[in-house]
């Protein structure tokens, strides 16, 4: 990814808005941060064009978000972690 040093607060406010998720959507981001969903659209377009996300249909995404990996591959994906995920019974929550 480029460096975000030439991005003004506000794009880099949206990026990393949309590092956190992967994927956000116009309407949410204008509404979090005040402005309109035209002017989270405009900041979505330039930071297209500088390759930092792709947009797509109400919204925007990292632009690695485009290769999804197969069933096989994502399960042996962080085995040694998924491992290690203690499952607690709901009784045992206090739930």
């Amino acid at each position: 990814m480029p460096p975000t040093d030439n991005l003004t607060a506000r794009q880099q406010w949206i990026l990393r808005h949309i590092q956190d998720r992967g994927f956000a959507t116009i309407e949410a981001m204008a509404e979090e941060i005040g402005v309109s969903a035209q002017t989270v659209r405009r900041e979505l377009i330039a930071l297209e064009r500088q390759n930092y996300l792709i947009r797509f249909h109400g919204g925007a995404g990292l632009r690695r978000d485009l290769f999804r990996i197969g069933y096989a591959q994502k399960l042996s994906t962080g085995l040694e972690g998924k491992q290690r995920i203690e499952v607690v019974p709901v009784s045992e929550t206090g739930a």
